[in-house]
């Protein structure tokens, strides 16, 4: 399935918007039903690609908006909830309108709450980022049980790396960074609360886990109720800069390489003209 939206990047290139459209549509709709591996491409990287073919196609906006509140009418009606909230998520997500998935939580928490706390783990990154922090109050009850959540999930993707056969440091390192993030939204929101007990304790279990100290000074300046967002800059400019210096490491070391390799055909055909003139 793959190739399918390969060739459907190739069809939009051609300029052949109308078919291209339709691939899109069939592909969000049915190829869960063929491959459920694409689950992830499909609420993610097919969509920012049927956006940008809305940029140049204006029906494959309307399209794409369509679904998103058909889907929308259904989770209101009790339909699929789960499924369908995931993919009015990620479409708010592409569209850039997450205030729109928060609406729609605000609707099921206040008429259908069950149905909110079944929509909660889809929902939450976008309300911490918010700051939603009246809606957020009414699914978790003790921010030490969400720290809880966050590093047990953390844990199980440190876990997952040992059996990887590719390198895996950056991806050790956007974890880091991502949980960090996710327990200073917590700090945050303990003090918004006014429960400074659960903010410190998140702030000593999260050091002790964290071994960066840009990533530890985020989270001493969110505890101490100032911005830890330039040391979380710093902490990815540094992971960036590392990342450039192993390239240009491995650049290097392949001119050396092939410089090595010429070096050594040109001292043999140096010595192939000696002996032959020395015969």
């Amino acid at each position: 399935m793959q190739k399918y939206l390969i060739d459907t990047r190739d069809i939009v290139k051609a300029k052949n918007y109308q078919e291209a459209l339709e691939r899109f549509i069939w592909f969000h709709e049915h190829v869960l039903e063929y491959d459920k591996s694409m689950a992830g491409v499909r609420l993610s990287f097919a969509l920012s690609d049927w956006k940008s073919l809305a940029k140049v196609y204006p029906p494959a906006m309307t399209s794409l908006i369509d679904i998103r509140d058909k889907n929308t009418n259904q989770i209101i009606n009790n339909l699929d909830v789960a499924k369908l909230f995931q993919d009015v998520r990620a479409i708010n997500r592409v569209l850039n309108q997450n205030s729109k998935t928060i609406e729609l939580f605000q609707f099921l928490v206040k008429n259908k709450f069950d149905v909110a706390t079944e929509c909660w783990p889809y929902v939450k990154d976008a309300l911490f980022e918010a700051k939603q922090y009246d809606l957020i109050s009414k699914l978790i009850e003790n921010p030490l049980q969400e720290y809880s959540i966050i590093k047990e999930r953390y844990d199980r993707n440190l876990e997952s790396y040992k059996n990887e056969k590719i390198e895996v440091e950056h991806m050790i390192s956007y974890d880091k960074k991502r949980f960090t993030e996710k327990c200073i939204q917590l700090i945050q929101y303990s003090h918004s609360i006014n429960d400074p007990k659960s903010s410190t304790e998140i702030y000593d279990k999260a050091i002790s886990v964290i071994d960066s100290d840009l990533l530890r000074e985020a989270l001493k300046a969110e505890l101490n109720k100032q911005s830890g967002t330039n040391f979380l800059k710093l902490y990815h400019q540094k992971q960036v800069f590392n990342v450039m210096i192993e390239n240009n490491a491995s650049e290097k070391a392949r001119l050396d390489s092939i410089a090595n390799i010429e070096k050594v055909k040109q001292d043999s055909i140096a010595v192939i003209k000696y002996k032959s003139k020395n015969k």
